[in-house]
C-alpha cells in the first residue's frame, strides 16, 4: 500500500549547486557525500559512489540530487501539481503503473493518467503519461526532475519483479529501506521507501 507521496527528485551538476540551492529557502534537511544504493547505481548512466542531497517538503515536495556528473535532460516535468512523463508500449506502461501503484490507470485521449495519492495524503499527486514519439531510455541521473519517491508499508509488492532489491539507508536521521521501480516502457522511475524502526 502506497502510504504518502514523498517527493520528486530534481538532478543537477555539483558545480550548479550553489546558484540553484540560492533561490530556494532553507532546506527541510541535506545530506552531503551520501552513498549511492547498489540498486540506483544500475539505473544510472553515469554510475557515482555518492550525492549531495537537499530536501524540501513545503510546496511540491522535491529532493535536490546533485552529482559530479549528469545524464541528458530528462523529459519529465512538473507543472500545477502534475507530474508528466512518456511511455513507448501503452499496455506495457499500464501494467507497470498499476503494479506500483495498486490503482487503476485510465485512459484518456490516448494518455495515461493515475494518481501517486497515499491514504495519509490530503493531496492529489497525478502522473500523466503521453505516447513518446521517439525512442528513449530513462537513468535515475538524468537532469532536471525524474524519480517520484512514495512512503510505502512493509506489504507492499511490486508486480512483474520491476523492483531492485531493498537497501537500507539512514537519511534525515530516518533508518530507510529503499528499492527503485523501473520499466523499459516509460521514463518514470519510482522510489519505494519503507520508514524502519531502530
Amino acid at each position: 500500500m502506497i502510504v504518502k507521496f514523498d517527493h520528486i527528485t530534481y538532478v543537477a551538476p555539483r558545480q550548479e549547486k550553489d546558484s540553484i540551492l540560492r533561490g530556494l529557502p532553507e532546506p527541510d534537511f541535506f545530506e552531503e557525500g551520501l552513498r549511492n544504493l547498489e540498486g540506483k547505481l544500475g539505473l544510472m548512466k553515469n554510475p557515482a559512489d555518492d550525492h549531495d542531497l537537499y530536501f524540501f517538503g513545503s510546496g511540491y515536495p522535491t529532493e535536490y540530487i546533485f552529482y559530479d556528473k549528469v545524464g541528458e535532460q530528462s523529459l519529465i516535468k512538473l507543472e500545477d501539481g502534475t507530474v508528466f512523463g512518456r511511455y513507448s508500449d501503452r499496455e506495457g506502461a499500464k501494467d507497470f503503473l498499476e503494479g506500483v501503484l495498486g490503482c487503476s490507470v485510465t485512459e484518456e485521449d490516448g494518455k495515461l493518467v493515475c494518481s501517486m495519492k497515499g491514504v495519509l495524503d490530503r493531496n492529489d499527486y497525478p502522473l500523466i503519461l503521453t505516447e513518446a514519439s521517439d525512442g528513449f531510455t530513462a537513468y535515475a541521473d538524468d537532469c532536471g526532475y525524474g524519480v517520484p519517491a512514495l512512503i510505502v508499508n512493509d506489504g507492499h509488492t511490486v508486480r512483474n519483479r520491476t523492483c531492485t532489491e531493498g537497501e537500507r539507508l539512514t537519511v534525515g536521521g530516518k533508518e530507510l529501506e529503499i528499492c527503485f521501480a523501473s520499466s523499459p516502457v516509460c521514463d518514470i522511475i519510482f522510489e519505494l521507501i519503507k520508514v524502519k524502526k531502530k
